[in-house]
């Protein structure tokens, strides 16, 4: 999950869609609050690329903790 302003900068980085074609994109996903309520886990990818792989590191050492137990 990350903040809408990130999401918009990566869309616009990524892809060669205007404004109006990334908010109706946007407008067509669920809401991101709507997303952290329905997930069990949730990852914020607000920072880089290398911070994003310390979480998702430490989630999948957590979720095998819970599964050798």
């Amino acid at each position: 999950v990350s903040e809408p302003k990130i999401q918009i900068q990566r869309l616009k980085t990524r892809n060669t869609w205007n404004d109006a074609e990334i908010q109706k994109r946007l407008k067509s996903q669920l809401p991101l609050a709507e997303k952290v309520q329905r997930a069990n886990t949730v990852i914020y990818n607000d920072a880089d690329l290398q911070e994003l792989e310390k979480k998702v590191a430490g989630l999948v050492k957590m979720l095998n903790d819970l599964w050798q137990e």
